[in-house]
């Protein structure tokens, strides 16, 4: 059965968050989700001793894109 995802919530935050360049957290540009920094993927990745997270909702010119020194491969879908 198909569902649209929610509007808030975790789920939400996973589906729709995207990286920054700037450090932090912060509002995301497609207006649901939050934005995500570097530091913010590093401390992630250590907390749940993870090499690289991998995502490809985002749409990507490139194939694909590794950015925040190698601990984020975005895809192309």
């Amino acid at each position: 059965m198909y569902r649209e995802p929610p509007e808030d919530g975790l789920m939400c935050e996973m589906l729709w968050s995207d990286p920054k360049p700037t450090e932090g957290r912060g509002p995301s540009q497609r207006g649901v989700g939050v934005g995500f920094g570097p530091d913010v993927t590093r401390n992630f990745l250590q907390d749940n001793k993870l090499d690289l997270l991998v995502r490809s909702h985002e749409v990507i010119i490139l194939a694909c894109v590794i950015g925040f020194g190698c601990q984020t491969l975005q895809l192309m879908h």
